[in-house]
């Protein structure tokens, strides 16, 4: 009399597990990304990337702890994070970029993803890395590189706003160089320039004034009598001042201006009047030219 049990399924079920093995340990082994198990602490499994990553050798991973390879500063928030996926929380991230010290004491960032796994029917973390030091690094250059910017730029503005102050302070002491200098040429000339005007005719006293306005202009004075008169002018009239410094005459004006002639004769008079050339024997043109370089106020 015999017992017999079907172990079909389970035979399946064996030769299943062993194919998924060995297609994991062959893409495990071929793949750039260093991928690793660790279970209590321990690592039990490490692939050649992993290798490369840290420096260490596949044995040497699979016969020390997991948490030396992990930099001091992140070390208790990586085992923090272990052991709650070991205890299946939810509210862990599954991926994030943490620093390790590999074999020869050089620092590395890896972006690094961790699934919590069932090996030998206890439960495991299965982990895998990828080597973002290059990356890591080009961003602390670049924040280097924009604080050092920054502060450049603050420096500059600073020395910017020093320079400012001292070429300020230069043209105050050049505007009080100036008026000593013209008050003292005011003092010894316009005497002379007020009795040469008083005994001229009408004629020679415009002259006399436009080199009053000269000598006011070279010397930072304010505004001459003839300047206030010419502020007075209205836009148009302005502009027909130009065209009769230019040399137009009336008739020229008008066409330019598609005004009629009696018009620019009108213009002119109110223009002689608002500057105070009463005398017939002052010619507009040559007093206007006297006054060539002045800016319309």
């Amino acid at each position: 009399m015999g017992v017999g049990r079907d172990i079909t399924d389970r035979k399946q079920f064996e030769m299943a597990l062993g194919e998924s093995e060995a297609r994991f340990r062959e893409l495990a082994e071929t793949t750039n990304a260093a991928i690793f198990i660790y279970q209590d602490a321990e690592t039990i499994y490490a692939n050649p990337a992993a290798e490369t990553i840290t420096g260490y050798s596949v044995d040497e991973l699979r016969t020390m702890p997991f948490w030396p390879i992990i930099h001091p500063d992140y070390r208790d928030i990586v085992e923090e994070r272990a052991r709650a996926r070991l205890t299946e929380e939810n509210d862990i991230p599954s991926r994030y970029e943490v620093k390790i010290v590999a074999k020869d004491g050089t620092e590395r960032w890896i972006d690094f993803t961790g699934a919590r796994i069932s090996h030998d029917g206890r439960p495991a973390v299965l982990g895998t890395a990828f080597d973002v030091t290059a990356r890591r690094n080009a961003e602390e250059a670049q924040k280097r590189l924009t604080a050092e910017l920054k502060q450049q730029r603050e420096s500059l503005k600073k020395e910017k706003y020093a320079l400012e102050r001292v070429v300020d302070q230069i043209e105050v002491g050049k505007r009080e160089y100036k008026g000593q200098i013209g008050d003292a040429f005011k003092r010894a000339l316009g005497p002379m320039l007020e009795k040469l005007r008083t005994a001229a005719p009408a004629e020679l006293k415009i002259e006399i004034d436009a080199a009053n306005d000269k000598l006011d202009s070279l010397l930072g004075e304010g505004t001459s009598v003839q300047r206030m008169r010419l502020s007075q002018l209205t836009g148009r009239e302005w502009e027909i001042c130009r065209l009769i410094q230019a040399g137009q005459s009336s008739k020229e004006i008008a066409e330019s201006l598609n005004l009629s002639v009696m018009t620019i004769h009108k213009h002119r008079e109110r223009i002689r009047r608002k500057l105070g050339l009463t005398s017939k024997n002052i010619d507009l043109s040559t007093f206007l030219n006297l006054y060539r370089d002045t800016d319309r106020p």
